[in-house]
C-alpha cells in the first residue's frame, strides 16, 4: 500500500514552464508533457531523499553531543592514569628509599667491620 503525498506547487510550476518551453521549441505536446511528468518525478525524488536544515541541525546536534561525551570520558580517563601514576609512583618511591635504607645501613655495617679491623 502506498500514500500519495500532495505535490509541490514549485516543482509543478516549473514542470509546467519546461513543457511550455519545450513546445515552444517544436516538441510534439504530449511528448513535452511526458518530459515535464518525467521532470517532476524525478526532482520529487530528489527532495524527498534530501534533508532538511532540520534534519541537518538535529544531527549535527547529535554528532556535538558525541563529541562532548567523548571528551568527558577521555577527560575522567586522563584524571584516572594521573591518580594511578601518582599511587604507582609513590609505592615506587617508598620502595626505593626502603632498599637504599637497608643499602646504606649495610654498607655502614661493613665499613665499621673494615674499620674496626684496622
Amino acid at each position: 500500500m502506498t500514500t500519495e503525498t500532495a505535490p509541490d506547487p514549485i516543482i509543478h510550476d516549473w514542470s509546467d514552464d519546461l513543457e511550455e518551453e519545450l513546445v515552444e521549441a517544436g516538441m510534439e505536446p504530449p511528448q513535452a508533457k511526458a518530459y515535464a511528468r518525467a521532470f517532476e518525478l524525478g526532482m520529487a525524488r530528489v527532495l524527498s531523499v534530501m534533508a532538511t536544515k532540520e534534519e541537518l541541525l538535529l544531527t549535527k546536534q547529535e554528532l556535538q553531543k558525541s563529541i562532548d561525551d567523548l571528551r568527558n570520558e577521555l577527560h575522567r580517563d586522563i584524571a584516572q592514569l594521573r591518580d594511578d601514576l601518582r599511587r604507582e609512583m609513590g609505592i615506587r618511591g617508598r620502595y626505593l628509599i626502603f632498599t637504599m635504607t637497608i643499602g646504606f645501613g649495610i654498607l655502614a655495617a661493613l665499613m665499621g667491620a673494615i674499620l674496626s679491623k684496622l
